[in-house]
């Protein structure tokens, strides 16, 4: 292919325009909670992002671990059988599983 050159530069303009964007809707949402009328507790509450970030990576952990756990299996499942087809249905199965124990987890 000629354009291969083309597959870094757009993958850094992407990551760029997502990292801008979420930086700008991030400072309007708090010019708009800072322009109603909270009191000091309120506006504590609402712009502390320290109680948002331990839920998300409960559940980072959870996803990537049974990502991995997934692979594993696959990987060992492929070896003994010597069947490549197996490997995604074992790491989709085991993300499924992950996924459920992250919203019980997060639940309680």
């Amino acid at each position: 292919m000629p354009f291969e050159f083309m597959i870094p530069i757009v993958m850094f303009i992407v990551t760029g325009a997502v990292i801008i964007t979420f930086l700008f809707f991030r400072s309007r949402e708090r010019e708009i909670i800072l322009a109603k009328d909270y009191t000091a507790e309120e506006l504590i509450l609402l712009l502390n992002p320290g109680s948002k970030k331990k839920g998300v990576l409960v559940v980072l952990g959870i996803l990537t671990a049974s990502f991995g756990f997934g692979m594993l299996t696959g990987t060992i499942v492929d070896k003994l059988t010597g069947e490549n087809d197996y490997i995604p249905f074992i790491m989709f199965i085991a993300v499924g599983i992950g996924l459920i124990v992250s919203f019980y987890v997060r639940e309680n």
